[in-house]
C-alpha cells in the first residue's frame, strides 16, 4: 500500500479563491441547519453564511484502479471540462527579440487546473519594454491583464479537451519600427484522477463543513482525517447532523442519506442498515464504506450547532482524506470562515 501526502500551493491559509459552482454554495443548500434535538430550524440560507473554500489538493495518486472512466458523471470535479492536469505543472521559454528586450512566458499550476485555479500565464520583459502583449490558445484568443507583467489565465472549459495545445505570446514593442514577436509554448494537459475539496462556513446557528471525494474510478470507501474542533459532538439527545450524497454513475440522481449521531455514551453509526452505505464518526475522523457498486462521488456535509458543539474555530486546519481501494492520502487546507 502506498501512502502519499499531496499539499497544493493553493490550500495555504491565504487561499482567496472564490466558492466554486461545482461544490454547491452552501447558501443555496434546501436543508436546514440541525438544532439541538434533533429538529430544524434557522435555515442554511442568508446572510448567516460565510462560504470559506472550496480548496483542491493535488492528486495523490493516479487512477483508483480498474474499472471504466467515470469523469462524465453529472456534476463531476474531474471531467476534463472542469478539472485538467498541466504536465509537469509549469512550462516555460525565453527568447530575445530586436527592438523589444528579452521576453519570458511561463505557464504554470499549482496542481489541478480548475474553475478556481487556472493555469496562469505570464509574460514579462527585461532590458525593454512591451506596449500590448495578446495571447492565444489553439488559435482563440485569450483576455490578458496588464500589470507588472501581462498575465492570462486558463481554465479548463477554455482548454475544452486533454491533449496538447498551443499557447502563443504575440509581443509588440514600443518603439514603432520594431517587430512584434510571437512566442510559442506547447502545453501537454491530462486527465485529473481524484480530487478532495473541503469548504468551511458559518451558519445562523453554527458552522457548517463539507468534504467531497471526486474519482474517476468506482470508490469503495472513504476516511477522512478531521480536527476534533470542526466535528459535531453527542449531546444528550440523538440528532441530525447533516447529510451525505452519492453521485453514481450510470443514474441521474443522487442518493441522499441523513447522518444521525446518537447521543451521548452510545455508540453508533450515522448511517447503516440494508441497501445503505455505512457512515461513522470516531474521534477525530469520519469513515464511509459499503458504497454502492460504480459509486464516482461522495460528499458528506456537517453542521456544528454553537451552544452543543462550541464556538466555530477560525484557525486553518489540515484535513486529510484517505481514498479506497487505491489507499493513497490527499491532504488540504480550506480557509477558516470569518
Amino acid at each position: 500500500m502506498v501512502v502519499v501526502t499531496a499539499s497544493n500551493g493553493a490550500g495555504s491559509a491565504d487561499a482567496d479563491a472564490p466558492t466554486s459552482a461545482a461544490v454547491e454554495n452552501p447558501t443555496t443548500d434546501p436543508t436546514p441547519t440541525p438544532t439541538p434535538g434533533g429538529g430544524n430550524g434557522g435555515g442554511t440560507g442568508g446572510s448567516g453564511h460565510t462560504p470559506a473554500g472550496p480548496i483542491a489538493s493535488d492528486s495523490a495518486f493516479g487512477g483508483l484502479g480498474g474499472g471504466s472512466d467515470l469523469g462524465d458523471v453529472a456534476g463531476s470535479l474531474v471531467s476534463d471540462a472542469s478539472c485538467q492536469q498541466l504536465g509537469g505543472n509549469s512550462k516555460y521559454r525565453r527568447v530575445k527579440a530586436k527592438g523589444i528586450g528579452t521576453i519570458r512566458v511561463r505557464a504554470y499550476a499549482t496542481g489541478p487546473a480548475t474553475k478556481v485555479s487556472p493555469v496562469l500565464v505570464t509574460t514579462q520583459i527585461s532590458h525593454g519594454k512591451a506596449k500590448k502583449v495578446t495571447y492565444k490558445l489553439d488559435g482563440k484568443t485569450l483576455k490578458a491583464k496588464r500589470g507588472k507583467t501581462w498575465k492570462a489565465a486558463i481554465a479548463p472549459q477554455k482548454l475544452t479537451r486533454v491533449g496538447i495545445h498551443t499557447l502563443k505570446a504575440t509581443v509588440k514593442g514600443k518603439k514603432k519600427k520594431s517587430k512584434a514577436k510571437v512566442v510559442s509554448l506547447k502545453l501537454k494537459t491530462v486527465p485529473y484522477k481524484t480530487l478532495f475539496t473541503a469548504q468551511r462556513w458559518k451558519t445562523t446557528a453554527g458552522a457548517g463543513l463539507r468534504l467531497r471525494i471526486d474519482a474517476r474510478s468506482a470508490l469503495t470507501g472513504v476516511a477522512f482525517k478531521v480536527a476534533k474542533p470542526l466535528l459535531p459532538r453527542q449531546a444528550k439527545k440523538p440528532r441530525t447532523i447533516g447529510f451525505m450524497r452519492v453521485f453514481i454513475a450510470g443514474q441521474s440522481g443522487r442518493k441522499r442519506y441523513s447522518l444521525k449521531l446518537g447521543k451521548k455514551g452510545k455508540q453508533s453509526a450515522l448511517v447503516a442498515g440494508a441497501g445503505k452505505p455505512t457512515v461513522k464518526l470516531k474521534g477525530a475522523g469520519v469513515s464511509v464504506t459499503g458504497l454502492p457498486e460504480r459509486t464516482a462521488v461522495v460528499e458528506l456535509t456537517m453542521y456544528r450547532v454553537k451552544q452543543l458543539d462550541g464556538a466555530t474555530k477560525r484557525r486553518v486546519f489540515k484535513l486529510r482524506a484517505r481514498v479506497a481501494p487505491a489507499g493513497g492520502t490527499l491532504s488540504v487546507r480550506p480557509k477558516a470562515p470569518r
